[in-house]
């Protein structure tokens, strides 16, 4: 399993109800962590509509076989799809090219597009608590979702 070459993920085109757009993941390793037995944070993909940065996806390693993902997109390119696409594109990269069999997941319970966009991929629900986000001493319920891969 290598992480350190960077690498360019390319899906068909998203279909959204304003436009069509190119999606792009380029992977980038974290130099510092690059042993997935340690725990440490992966690596990074970057999410490209049209050449344009709109957002992230983080590949943390937990286990020899098992990584949680997370994922943001810039809130101007929300509710169009990118989210499902870029998700989507990052599991087969992740399947391919990393020997993770098992993927994680966790969103707000009350984040219903970021639940969304995890069903949609193929995760479905493993547990729910109530926990303190970081910055935060109200507990929120958080969900986590998994998917074999």
């Amino acid at each position: 399993m290598s992480l350190t070459r960077p690498e360019t993920v390319e899906d068909e085109p998203v279909d959204t109800a304003d436009d069509t757009a190119r999606l792009r993941l380029d992977y980038h390793p974290d130099v510092e962590t690059l042993d997935p037995m340690d725990g440490g944070r992966c690596g990074v993909y970057s999410v490209f509509i049209d050449g344009i940065e709109v957002g992230a996806i983080s590949l943390v390693a937990k286990t020899g076989c098992h990584a949680e993902i997370g994922y943001e997109i810039e809130p101007d390119f929300q509710g169009r799809g990118f989210a499902t696409a870029s998700v989507a594109a990052a599991i087969d990269s992740v399947r391919r090219d990393h020997g993770f069999s098992m993927l994680t997941a966790r969103a707000r319970a009350d984040n219903v597009a970021s639940i969304k966009v995890l069903e949609k991929t193929g995760f479905q629900r493993a547990s729910a608590k109530l926990c303190c986000v970081e910055g935060s001493d109200i507990p929120v319920g958080v969900v986590t979702y998994r998917r074999e891969i």
